[in-house]
């Protein structure tokens, strides 16, 4: 028995939580440890993972919205075309009410909204820290010198 595509929308937005939490955790303790090290390597860790996140985040709401809407249409169309919640059997309007009726379309905007406001504070932040922690802390690790 095969999952249908409606369901694997549902799937992936009810598992974003587990996806996206590990993954800004990875990411903060990546960039605290390159950034320990003044490695250069930060300024991708702090540009990349963002973008992966925040890709990965909003896309999964996407997916939810995108399985309500399928249940809308499905479920709780009446012959005029119009909408009728009402209409939908009452297992179907449980699934659909989940999570107090979310994703909405306006959460996928704020999302979009967040990410783009956030990334750019994201860098200026982080760009910031490296300019403090460059000049202002000792070499996390020593190397060695051509003297021997």
């Amino acid at each position: 028995m095969g999952v249908s595509f409606d369901r694997l929308l549902n799937i992936i937005y009810e598992v974003r939580l587990f996806v996206v939490l590990p993954l800004y955790l990875i990411w903060l303790a990546l960039a605290v440890y390159l950034l320990a090290r003044k490695n250069k390597m930060f300024f991708v860790c702090l540009v990349a993972f963002p973008l992966v996140i925040f890709s990965i985040d909003i896309t999964s709401t996407f997916s939810g919205w995108l399985y309500r809407m399928e249940l809308r249409k499905i479920y709780a169309t009446a012959p005029d075309h119009s909408i009728d919640i009402g209409r939908m059997p009452p297992n179907i309007r449980a699934e659909y009410a989940k999570h107090d009726y979310h994703p909405r379309l306006r959460d996928i905007k704020a999302k979009l909204l967040g990410a783009t406001v956030l990334f750019p504070i994201i860098i200026v932040i982080g760009s910031a820290i490296w300019v403090v922690v460059s000049k202002h802390c000792p070499i996390a690790h020593s190397r060695g010198t051509a003297d021997g």
